[in-house]
């Protein structure tokens, strides 16, 4: 049970009036009865997986519930003074996990960096989720989402985003860049020590090979979409025609930094660039067929193999 109870849909379980509640701490919690309910029924079924609840932790109420196995809540705030009073009641009765973090416009950098230096300095805390990643799509590109708040910090709308792994964008109010590296870092502090420190390093791989996912031969240039690979900061694209393979089987690189993160590309083209294609064409002058393949980068430039290898006529007209 966490703040999704508190949307429209659950309007059963909770007063009609909570709907002019300013905050989710102030509003009214469902019913601890229910809570209870739930997590027995939950432990009945499967009595293989942790239980948690993100209600009743500031009443402390929540702790008498024998099947809960960690308890936690929300937190959108750079002031983690609300953050610092559960973490008090709660006194270590029950791992505590910070369910959410982020998701504060403008103050977001200041949110995370706040939330970090307290996981940092606090033994009672189990770790922390940040809201929020998202991943490739099937189509190729990333999904995108976005969020409609005020930012009370600011006095102003602002909206912000999901981000994306390695991080792509650095502007406000994502900070996307700059919340990845910092997540980065504490992830791997609390992996070498259990508790943060300043001397582990975020140990970064070797992504996969992208997948072509679509292809439009018949357009001039053509149009190329892959499946992103986890992990990769850039691509690289490289083509060579098919009758220079037996005279030196040379690649030429159409582009060295390609990348999928851009919003209104999901599920569309990838590549497109003509003036590589014609300078390709150039070089023979005629159209004739050509192979290309692409590589996943990481962010320091180490690249993965070649994925598979498309073959077709370029077509200039």
């Amino acid at each position: 049970s966490g703040n999704e109870l508190f949307s429209p849909m659950c309007d059963d379980l909770r007063p009609p009036h909570c709907g002019s509640q300013k905050s989710l701490r102030d509003m009214p919690e469902v019913p601890l009865a229910w809570t209870r309910e739930m997590a027995h029924f939950i432990r009945k079924l499967d009595p293989n997986h942790l239980i948690i609840s993100g209600g009743y932790v500031k009443s402390g109420a929540a702790l008498d519930v024998k099947e809960l196995d960690l308890i936690g809540g929300t937190y959108y705030s750079a002031d983690t003074t609300e953050l610092q009073e559960d973490i008090a009641v709660v006194n270590g009765q029950l791992p505590f996990l910070v369910k959410e973090f982020g998701l504060a416009g403008y103050s977001n950098l200041t949110t995370v960096e706040s939330v970090l230096q307290l996981l940092n300095t606090s033994k009672a805390v189990a770790g922390g989720l940040y809201w929020s990643f998202r991943g490739h799509s099937k189509e190729g590109g990333f999904y995108w989402h976005y969020e409609a708040l005020y930012d009370t910090f600011n006095s102003q709308m602002t909206y912000p985003q999901a981000i994306h792994w390695p991080g792509f964008d650095n502007s406000a109010p994502t900070y996307e860049t700059t919340i990845v590296e910092l997540l980065s870092m504490a992830n791997a502090n609390w992996n070498v020590n259990a508790v943060m420190s300043t001397n582990a390093t975020a140990e970064i791989f070797v992504p996969c090979a992208p997948t072509w996912v679509l292809i439009d031969e018949t357009s001039f240039p053509p149009c190329f979409s892959f499946l992103g690979a986890t992990g990769a900061a850039r691509y690289e694209i490289w083509a060579r025609a098919v009758s220079k393979i037996e005279e030196s089987g040379e690649w030429f690189r159409l582009m060295g930094d390609a990348h999928d993160a851009v919003a209104e590309r999901i599920g569309r083209m990838t590549f497109e660039d003509s003036d590589a294609v014609r300078k390709l064409m150039g070089q023979i002058g005629t159209s004739e067929p050509w192979q290309f393949c692409t590589q996943s980068c990481n962010s320091i430039g180490n690249c993965s193999e070649c994925g598979s290898v498309l073959t077709f006529l370029l077509n200039a007209t």
